[in-house]
């Protein structure tokens, strides 16, 4: 029974983001984040609820475990294979290594880097110019403005590309590639989107 209940009873978030960083960032930071996220979000399946998952992978620096830093490469290709997240939030490392395992994302304008491209830079819109992102409340009650841009500050927004996979025949893969773009967008310029009482926020 309690089986039958965890399965129907499951909450599927309306956006999965990857948070792809070189080291990982704290729990409660996240959950914080994906809290804030839902004011921007819409409710894209309809079940009354916006909720918007944060999946996190760390995958370098010195302070991770080595075999810790391969599952979450794993876990990273599993999401990128299942077209789970569109939407990134990363540090310049780990753009530049998603990047370089053959063309990962796209430019800021929504256009294909050619293949060995290397302005990384133009890949990402920078956490401060994200109107969105700093203005969320992520104090939390005991951090200062300053000390969560420091915290957050490293991170960037990226998108994507979808050139040459197979997500381009699949028009339900496609929506949600434009429903996360104006996600995005809305981040980018500071948009949230107006709730009703029957819609809210499922954290």
């Amino acid at each position: 029974v309690s089986i039958i209940y965890s399965i129907v009873s499951k909450v599927e978030p309306d956006y999965t983001i990857g948070l792809l960083t070189q080291d990982t960032y704290l729990s409660d930071m996240v959950t914080r984040l994906e809290e804030e996220l839902t004011e921007y979000a819409d409710d894209r399946n309809g079940d009354g609820q916006i909720v918007v998952k944060i999946a996190q992978y760390a995958v370098g620096g010195t302070s991770n475990d080595p075999q810790i830093q391969q599952a979450n490469t794993v876990r990273f290709m599993g999401d990128a294979s299942n077209f789970d997240s569109v939407i990134y939030l990363c540090d310049s490392k780990s753009l530049q290594w998603a990047q370089d395992q053959g063309g990962f994302f796209t430019y800021t304008d929504g256009t294909t880097p050619e293949e060995g491209a290397t302005d990384y830079e133009n890949m990402k819109v920078d956490w401060e110019d994200c109107k969105g992102l700093t203005e969320m409340d992520l104090t939390m009650d005991v951090l200062t403005d300053e000390q969560v841009l420091a915290y957050m500050g490293p991170l960037g927004l990226a998108i994507r590309s979808v050139e040459d996979t197979s997500f381009l025949n699949n028009e339900d893969d496609m929506e949600y590639y434009r429903a996360c773009q104006a996600f995005a967008q809305r981040l980018i310029d500071g948009e949230k989107i107006e709730h009703s009482e029957g819609n809210e926020s499922g954290q």
